[in-house]
């Protein structure tokens, strides 16, 4: 299940992944940072990985991955919040295919995640 959380701003989006994830979540998210690029330029994304147990079907991991190329070269910036190596792997992953400057960060470290997102940034790496 994907949820936008109540620290999203105009220049921050702030979703937190929690369950399985399937096709429609990766819409609806596609569809959240496509809206707020178009009123904001400098949209950044952070993204909190709690209780995440994977994609209910192959289908649902390929459109993980595909949005996340479409994200990476629509947001400037992409905070990975997680609590497991394999999440931290997923960071790791897709940096090399995508525009956006993309950090992982401990679930312990949350709030240097925010502080990070919402740092002015200049340019694409």
């Amino acid at each position: 299940m994907l949820e936008m959380t109540q620290e999203t701003t105009d220049d921050l989006l702030a979703v937190r992944i929690t369950g399985t994830l399937d096709k429609s979540d990766y819409d609806d998210l596609l569809h959240q940072v496509e809206t707020r690029r178009r009123e904001r330029p400098d949209l950044s994304l952070l993204v909190h990985l709690k209780d995440f147990d994977g994609w209910d079907s192959f289908s649902a991991a390929v459109e993980d991955a595909r949005t996340g190329v479409e994200i990476g070269g629509a947001v400037n910036r992409i905070a990975l919040v997680g609590d497991s190596s394999w999440e931290r792997w997923m960071t790791v992953a897709i940096k090399p295919f995508v525009d956006s400057e993309v950090r992982y960060f401990d679930a312990a470290d949350l709030d240097e995640a925010f502080a990070w997102a919402r740092e002015p940034h200049i340019g694409r790496p």
